[in-house]
């Protein structure tokens, strides 16, 4: 009987380099939504894993607000300085929208944008429930909630302070997107050139400051995909349906509430600082 292996060995060889060229060649066509997915899981993990260890932390007690802010400018940073030369780095669906509007972002991108920032934020919250698990059900049960409630909840998405309505909440997170927008659209700007790479620190200082000085009675939700995301994953995860209804409904503030802000923060910007062209002096 005749030998066909070496025969079929060019055959085989060229169908791996066929299917490693399709590879290569889908990784480059998919490029940005790749790079806004990565993105938006670092922020995710290291911003909502920073809240949570600075509950569960016994040792970081009274020391909540420095570790969340500082945990989210970091997740920012190295987000941006993953992904901006890839994408753009938006990383938060708000920006997406306001560069949308306000910097000539294709219009046709924007549901693949926002489709991989769900999916990335989706993904870190799993990620942050299979490695805090131990721990969560340890604090809800010295808590005296179950370990499905909106205790833990809470540590993976945001409600309000008990002492502000959802309208308090709304003024809060809009702010903040807007705040977040006009810093963004600040240091990508043609008039503000930073040295290389600072980019990045800069939106995350930017963030960090607006996490500790306006979201405290919304406790946080400026970015929409880092909210729905693990609100989404929870209900997955076996955690009750009523999670968007806690709080008068609250679930759907931190999604609406950033864009508006986002989009009314680029207007302020453009308004009021973003002149184009010079006046001659008479």
């Amino acid at each position: 009987m005749a030998d066909l292996g070496p025969s079929t060995q060019p055959l085989l060889a060229t169908g791996d380099q066929l299917s490693s060229r399709q590879w290569r060649r889908w990784r480059y066509c998919y490029r940005e939504y790749l790079a806004e997915f990565f993105g938006t899981y670092v922020l995710c993990a290291l911003g909502v894993g920073g809240s949570i260890s600075a509950v569960l932390n016994s040792d970081a007690q009274g020391q909540y607000a420095i570790l969340v802010a500082l945990s989210w400018g970091l997740g920012v940073m190295l987000g941006l300085f993953s992904t901006q030369n890839v994408s753009g780095g938006h990383i938060n669906p708000a920006l997406t929208c306001a560069f949308a509007c306000w910097r000539r972002f294709p219009l046709r991108k924007i549901p693949g944008y926002l489709f991989c920032q769900l999916l990335g934020a989706f993904a870190a919250s799993g990620t942050l429930h299979l490695l805090f698990m131990q721990s969560l059900n340890t604090y809800a049960r010295q808590q005296g909630h179950t370990n499905h409630g909106v205790l833990t909840a809470s540590l993976f998405t945001s409600f309000p302070i008990p002492e502000v309505n959802n309208a308090t909440g709304f003024l809060s997170t809009a702010l903040a997107g807007a705040f977040i927008t006009v810093g963004a659209l600040a240091v990508s700007g043609p008039r503000n050139v930073l040295p290389v790479g600072w980019s990045p620190l800069a939106n995350g200082l930017f963030f960090s400051a607006v996490i500790l000085s306006l979201t405290f009675q919304s406790m946080g939700g400026v970015n929409p995909a880092c909210d729905i995301g693990p609100r989404l994953y929870l209900i997955a995860a076996g955690w009750n349906i009523s999670l968007f209804h806690t709080s008068g409904h609250y679930f759907w503030v931190p999604i609406v509430a950033p864009c508006i802000g986002a989009m009314l923060g680029g207007l302020a910007f453009h308004l009021f600082v973003n002149h184009r062209g010079k006046l001659k002096e008479s």
